[in-house]
Order: structure tokens, then sequence, then C-alpha cells
């Protein structure tokens, strides 16, 4: 049985899933030590096991659907993101080109918002296209190791299995087998691939109401203190965006939470 445990104890899952099938196994050995292999035992194992293959498979089809709403949802972010930091490059160039020499400190604060941001947006973008090469470099990896080990265990395999009668007790320890390794090798590591595209969004979603915040806080600066003239309109313009620096941030912490709580919710 030691080699039946080792896959789980290599890696350590918080699913819920994962704990349910080391609990299942648990109960199994126990149950298997005190009544052998009867055959109410072994009903009550398959009826077990095919609960808990069962619930593997629905969990792994949320899963793959959050994924994709994700994925959807952060790539559209990138874009928003892309036009943000071709925005930012364009206004800061141009307020730098057609700024008027006798007025060098207007604009100083829009244009130094614009280049702050176009910057943390650039190297945001950088490293989740560094990091997105790295995974594909991981994953390629990672396929070619698992071909390899097939294509060198195959043949033992085959042979092995001629000669192999199963029984009740190889039936259900295969299943568990099978069960550890689906949930170790493949749900795993794809809870754990959501987790991080989860955190991903979140952080990028962040990134970008406090990078737009910074511009509409410059502007509020520059029509408030830069208004020698008392314009009304600018004064106006200003006080809406004030308005709207305080009252986005707070809409967008209500949506994360929101987001928050229902993925703490939801059990895998």
């Amino acid at each position: 049985m030691s080699h039946l445990e080792s896959p789980a104890s290599q890696k350590e899952g918080n699913s819920l899933i994962s704990k349910e099938l080391k609990k299942g196994f648990a109960n199994f050995s126990d149950r298997l030590k005190a009544d052998g292999l009867s055959k109410k035992f072994v009903s009550d194992e398959i009826s077990k096991l095919e609960k808990l293959e069962n619930d593997l498979d629905k969990k792994k089809e949320v899963l793959e659907s959050r994924i994709y709403d994700k994925k959807t949802y952060f790539w559209i972010i990138n874009v928003l993101l892309l036009v943000w930091l071709m925005i930012s490059i364009i206004f800061s160039s141009a307020g730098n080109i057609f700024r008027s020499k006798d007025k060098l400190s207007s604009g100083i604060w829009i244009r130094s918002a614009f280049n702050v941001s176009a910057v943390i947006i650039f190297f945001l973008l950088g490293f989740e296209v560094f990091e997105g090469i790295m995974a594909k470099i991981t994953d390629w990896k990672r396929r070619r190791n698992t071909t390899k080990k097939v294509s060198v265990e195959d043949g033992d395999e085959q042979n092995d299995r001629i000669f192999f009668i199963a029984t009740d007790y190889d039936h259900l320890m295969n299943r568990y087998r099978t069960l550890f390794k689906d949930v170790n090798e493949n749900f795993e590591p794809m809870r754990n691939r959501y987790k991080r595209l989860f955190n991903q969004y979140i952080f990028y979603y962040v990134v970008a109401i406090i990078t737009e915040v910074m511009v509409m806080m410059s502007s509020v600066v520059e029509n408030f203190f830069y208004n020698t003239e008392h314009d009304w309109e600018k004064t106006l313009f200003g006080s809406i965006l004030l308005f709207n620096s305080i009252l986005l941030p707070l809409l967008c912490y209500v949506v994360i939470r929101h987001q928050i709580a229902e993925e703490n919710a939801i059990q895998y």
C-alpha cells in the first residue's frame, strides 16, 4: 500500500476532492484489515469509487469552464491595458511636443501621470509575455519527458499484462491508483493554474484602476491649482474628475470583494 500512497504524499493537495480521496483510501485500508474482501466491502468500495470519479469529472468540467471564462476576461483586460498604454504614450508625447514655451509648468502633472502609467503597463505586459514564454517551455519539457517515459516503459507494461490476473483487491487498488494519478497530475495542476490566473486577473484589474485614477487625479490638480484664470469650466471638469476618482475605486473594490467571495464559496 505504500506504493499507492506515494503519489499523494509527493504532491500535497488542498482541494476538497484530494482530501476526500485520501480519506476514502484510509477507510479502505482500515476496513480491509478488519473485514477482508467480503462482497459487501467490495460493493461499498466500488460505489464509493464511482462517486469519487463522478465528483472528479464534474469538478474538472467546472474548472475548465471557469478557466475559459477567466482567460476571456484576462484577455479583455490585456487589450484595455494595451490601449491605455498607447493612449499614455500618445498623450505624453503630444504634451511634450505641442506645449508652449511660456507655459512650461502647464500640464506637467498630466504628462508625468501618463509617463508613469505607460512605464507600469509596459513592464506589466512585458512580464506577462516573458511568463507566457516560460510556461510554454515548461509545458513542452513536461510533455517531452512524459512521452519518453511512456515509450521506454510501454513494452514492459504490455508484457506484465499478459500474465496478470486481476482480483477484486487488484481492481480496487488500480482504481485508487488511477484516481490518485488523475488528481495529482491533472486536477491539482489545473486548480493551481486557475488560482494563479484568478490572482493575475485581480492584480491586473487593480493596476488598470490605479493608473486610470492616477491620471484623473493629475488632471484634478491641473484644473484646480493651475487654473489661474479661474475658468469655471475647468473647475467643473476638475470636480467631475475628482468625484469619479473617488467613486471608481469604491465600485471596483465592491466588484473585487464580490468576485473573491464567490471564489471562496466554491470548493473544488
